[in-house]
């Protein structure tokens, strides 16, 4: 037993030395911390329809990183009655870091978070406490403000997208109410009577919401970070500010107000028009662009023209189309949103827009990470379609999830300027080590998988770590569906009688093995107190 405890002790504070920054914010500690990253150099920049980073252009396809900020808990909002998910929360550190590592090191250069959530007032109490958002009304002053608990996590994630390497694209509001957007904003300030689903007050510049809307705007891009101590629009990491999502009212001088005020407060970082009406109310391949969603086009201050393509959007022709009108006025277009297809249909389309120099990146929906408690997030659409997990897996294959997930690495290769992204794209550097949970009683082990691991060892020591054998092997943890409240990814078929087994556990991918993880025990004793 004394080997035991020393062998804890020792992985114990092994592991409290892993921080970097000692003198970073309690709330801004990870627990790894360290990049071999160099930091980012410069803003990135427009020319015409291209971007540019430093002296290279810049051109990325990825995966959408939707909850890098929230997360919409699947599991727990199964039975909600409200219509929509009911139940949200922060991600961990160790979570949004672990995200960061693993786009980056299948060779993202790029993504977009989703929204700034805003708070539904028109919830009970009892269903709002699980629904914690970015945007709150205080109730003392009743101004519109962003909630401190959540800019903190906002905070971590800028800080650990500039200590790995990932540029962020941040809009600001959401068209939907599926986790709080222009709807929720009204109620705050009492316009909800205005709302419609395609209009509302929020695109009125002279109302109230919009008022709301503007003043999150400066609290955001003033915010100073405390994790970097830069103000937001200092931060290289934030590639570009996008007015929203999917911004389906978005009128000529509601874009000329808001470019302008992002412009003014962040000259050094790009505008994204956030306007998109695919599938909804015009043809994807119109002409016209003094309305609807390619207002961006002609506005002085936005430098990249988005869209989404679903639906009829989803379509080469559409692709080659949109990128011509991007081309004719000189700006870069930006597919924020694509998918929810068969594979056959994406692979098209994402060939069309590797195709198209003007298209400057394309975010294929969505992605979701690691759980820490083990597993992984997911999330699956109206339509059936479900969110990917990296670096793939083959348990996922009736959601085409490798191939997807090879297509948009094999494309990246192909139009990406960085060498590091395109090493990572092409090959996957070896995992690091997983982090290991203590063993239940009953013997179930869960671990939080490596960033690129794609499948695991689980190794037994039954003298106290002197040696070791292979217990298990070619373990997966990227199923979709997980539960980590009623399953586990191993459990130990004969737990030990006398005395105490330990475990560690390594991740295996294409370029070879991790460091073994922490350990962890499993005594005879700790099965008696849970037998009683």
């Amino acid at each position: 037993m004394a080997r035991i405890f020393l062998l804890a002790a020792l992985n114990t504070a092994m592991l409290g030395c892993s921080n970097a920054k000692a003198d970073l914010p309690d709330h801004c500690i990870v627990p790894d911390g360290k990049s071999d990253f160099p930091g980012f150099h410069d803003f990135v920049t427009r020319d015409g329809y291209r971007l540019i980073d430093g002296d290279r252009p810049l051109r990325f396809i990825g995966l959408h990183a939707t909850e890098l900020h929230r997360i919409e808990d699947d599991v727990a909002s199964k039975n909600s009655e409200i219509g929509k998910a009911d139940h949200f929360r922060w991600p961990s550190a160790r979570e949004q870091e672990n995200w960061i590592k693993a786009l980056v090191r299948s060779g993202h250069t790029v993504s977009r978070i989703y929204t700034l959530s805003v708070d539904d007032m028109s919830l009970p109490d009892a269903v709002r406490q699980n629904m914690p958002a970015h945007v709150v009304k205080n109730p003392a002053t009743g101004r519109v403000e962003l909630n401190p608990e959540a800019m903190q996590v906002f905070d971590r994630m800028v800080y650990l997208a500039d200590l790995h390497g990932l540029r962020l694209i941040v809009p600001v509001i959401d068209h939907w109410s599926w986790w709080g957007g222009k709807r929720e904003l009204a109620i705050m300030v009492g316009e909800d009577h205005l709302e419609t689903k395609e209009l509302g007050p929020l695109y009125d510049v002279d109302s109230k919401t919009y008022a709301a809307y503007r003043g999150i705007i400066e609290q955001l891009l003033t915010r100073r970070n405390s994790c970097t101590g830069r103000e937001y629009r200092e931060e290289k990491a934030i590639m570009a500010w996008e007015t929203g999502n999917e911004l389906r009212g978005t009128n000529k001088r509601f874009l000329a107000e808001t470019a302008s005020l992002i412009k003014r407060l962040a000259p050094n970082q790009l505008v994204v028009d956030g306007d998109q009406q695919a599938d909804n109310i015009n043809s994807g391949r119109q002409e016209d662009v003094g309305n609807g969603e390619f207002l961006g086009l002609l506005d002085k201050n936005v430098d990249i023209q988005s869209n989404h393509f679903y639906g009829s959007y989803m379509d080469p022709e559409v692709v080659r189309h949109q990128a011509k009108l991007a081309r004719k006025y000189n700006k870069p277009l930006f597919v924020g949103e694509y998918g929810l297809q068969p594979f056959a249909r994406i692979e098209e389309v994402t060939r069309a827009l590797a195709e198209e120099p003007a298209i400057t990146g394309a975010l294929l929906w969505g992605f979701r990470g690691h759980r820490e408690a083990g597993g992984f997030y997911w999330h699956r659409e109206f339509d059936g379609h479900l969110s990917y997990h990296l670096p793939g897996f083959s348990v996922n294959d009736d959601n085409n999830e490798r191939r997807v997930v090879d297509l948009l690495r094999r494309t990246q290769a192909e139009i990406s300027s960085n060498p590091r992204a395109v090493r990572f794209a092409r090959k996957l550097p070896a995992p690091e080590a997983p982090w290991l949970h203590p063993v239940k009683a009953n013997g179930e082990i869960n671990w939080m998988g490596a960033p690129a691991g794609e499948r695991y060892r689980l190794y037994r020591s039954e003298d106290g770590g002197e040696s070791w054998k292979l217990q298990a092997d070619d373990l997966v943890d990227g199923e979709n569906f997980w539960n980590p409240q009623s399953r586990s990814l191993y459990r130990e078929p004969q737990p030990p009688e006398n005395g105490c087994f330990s475990y560690r556990v390594v991740a295996v991918n294409e370029s070879g093995k991790s460091e073994p993880s922490n350990i962890q025990t499993l005594c005879a004793e700790d099965r008696d107190v849970a037998d009683r």
